[in-house]
């Protein structure tokens, strides 16, 4: 098992670093095995599987969001009750040597868990890792998902690679960059959708960023995109308009990506928040969802991502 001297904030960058590894392995999207438990996830963390099964539980998280989404709530939960760990030894070390009534009498935010296990230090222990995801399995799916930080995710992505993409297609050479072409002026004669609208205004936030060149040779008329504000748009709820508008942020980057290597191992960091958009999607006009979703299946995997960009290209006008 990991050290448990390793910070907190690593955690998410392990389980992203042995993703990252199988992608450049070469793993391709045929899933081999059966589909990872929760203990099996935990014994990964814990690096208590056979190299066979290793590599299969990596084939899953690579190329299955679901999956994916379970691992990362595995290593950040088990990352938690170590902070828990933490918090308890320097609150016993403060009890012993400090003066009576001088311990803070506000209990931490953890200590439900702290309760609810004794001693979480034991947690990390002897494989109660696996105790520990199936006893918080329920409770991480519903709180996780529902605090989910769709923006902060695209901000990440845009501070990390998003940002250097102009440059990265600057550099591809004549031979892999498409034709440079304009959208077909026809669809923008016709009234746009409120679902077009939205799209637009998030992708020109992304484009403000990464620049305009890589997007009008993919097709998109830049000079048509539209910028609404969510009391322009009488279709769409707040909680609809904001997870649209961040889908054509999104996508400003990952439609870029996808072209220069659709099988980059950086996709896999956009796949947390396009399953979260995913979901989100549900609750649209079917006419809308069937057009973002068009040929996304629950196997997609990490090319979830750049079919999702496609899509949304489509919807833009680039052809």
């Amino acid at each position: 098992m990991a050290s448990t001297e390793q910070p907190h904030g690593d955690r998410r960058e392990a389980a992203m670093a042995q993703l990252a590894l199988q992608l450049r392995q070469g793993s391709d999207s045929r899933i081999a095995g059966a589909e990872p438990s929760d203990e099996e996830l935990a014994a990964l963390y814990e690096n208590r599987l056979d190299n066979t099964r290793r590599a299969q539980i990596l084939s899953y998280i690579a190329h299955s969001p679901a999956v994916y989404q379970r691992w990362i709530r595995c290593v950040e939960a088990l990352a938690f009750m170590e902070e828990i760990a933490t918090t308890k030894s320097v609150e016993n070390t403060f009890a012993k040597t400090a003066t009576p009534g001088a311990l803070p009498q506000s209990e931490p935010a953890s200590g439900f868990f702290a309760k609810l296990f004794g001693n979480p230090t034991a947690v990390f222990g002897g494989g109660l890792a696996t105790a520990f995801i199936i006893v918080l399995g329920v409770y991480l799916t519903t709180v996780m998902e529902s605090e989910f930080d769709l923006k902060g995710g695209i901000d990440g992505i845009y501070q990390g690679w998003g940002g250097g993409l102009g440059s990265e297609w600057a550099a591809l050479p004549e031979s892999a960059r498409p034709t440079p072409r304009l959208a077909e002026r026809g669809f923008f004669s016709k009234p746009k959708s409120d679902l077009q609208k939205v799209l637009e205004t998030g992708f020109q936030k992304g484009m403000a960023i990464i620049g305009k060149q890589p997007l009008i040779e993919l097709g998109i008329d830049v000079d048509n995109l539209t910028a609404v504000n969510q009391t322009d748009i009488r279709s769409l709820t707040e909680e609809q308009f904001d997870a649209v508008m961040e889908t054509g942020r999104l996508v400003a980057a990952t439609a870029v990506l996808c072209h220069i290597n659709a099988r980059s191992e950086r996709l896999a960091e956009a796949l947390p928040p396009v399953d979260y958009l995913i979901k989100q999607f549900a609750a649209l006009p079917a006419s809308d969802k069937e057009r973002l979703l068009n040929d996304i299946t629950p196997e997609s995997g990490v090319a979830t991502v750049c079919q999702l960009s496609a899509n949304v290209l489509g919807l833009l006008g680039a052809k």
